[in-house]
């Protein structure tokens, strides 16, 4: 079931990095698939299909579909297949423990899951596009494990609902910035460490 208010977090932070992609990364493939990307997303957000017993919204089927292309054009496909496994069994975890147990007591619901899935994925996998690709295809994949279990209480659950968008896209957000602040104190570091150097004599 949506809440008022769901979903906004997700057209937030999809504009805001197209604009970032359209406007700022140079003119490549990857700029322009990436742009695509992002304008199917938020045009699909309100689509959905029925497969079996099952609704999908459209854009989760989208999700899954390039992440898998991103994972399986990789050298190695095990681990992160793994990783995706792992990670989806923890975010349906989440969501069946927050089906049993409603109350949230130490922060908001959206920022306490994105945090624990965020939390998942540091552990689990450096890179940031494997991070982003593991992250939408197991919690897709979470969505639909979820939405199997609590169908056997007769309850309806769709799968990639606003209320998730809003995790997928915070989440999204978090390791996109963290991949960010990593590469700056990088750059940092390496500038400092040839000043060093050349203040020692020696030639970076």
């Amino acid at each position: 079931m949506e809440v008022m208010g769901e979903g906004l977090i997700f057209y937030f932070v999809s504009w805001c990095v197209w604009v970032v992609v359209t406007f700022l990364m140079a003119k490549t493939r990857e700029r322009f698939l990436a742009g695509l990307f992002l304008l199917v997303l938020i045009i699909s957000s309100n689509e959905s299909v029925a497969i079996f017993h099952f609704r999908f919204s459209l854009t989760a089927i989208i999700i899954t579909c390039v992440c898998i292309a991103i994972l399986i054009n990789r050298k190695k496909v095990v681990y992160p297949t793994f990783a995706s496994i792992i990670v989806s069994i923890g975010y349906a975890g989440m969501l069946l423990w927050e089906t049993v147990v409603p109350v949230w007591v130490v922060m908001p619901r959206l920022i306490l899951l994105s945090l624990l899935c965020y939390i998942l994925l540091y552990f689990l996998v450096e890179s940031m596009m494997v991070r982003l690709a593991i992250w939408g295809f197991g919690s897709v994949f979470g969505e639909f494990i979820y939405s199997m279990v609590v169908m056997g209480y007769n309850v309806s659950a769709p799968i990639g609902d606003a209320g998730y968008l809003d995790v997928l896209s915070l989440v999204s957000v978090i390791v996109m910035l963290n991949s960010a602040v990593a590469s700056v104190a990088r750059t940092f570091e390496q500038a400092v460490l040839n000043r060093v150097r050349r203040k020692a004599g020696f030639r970076s």
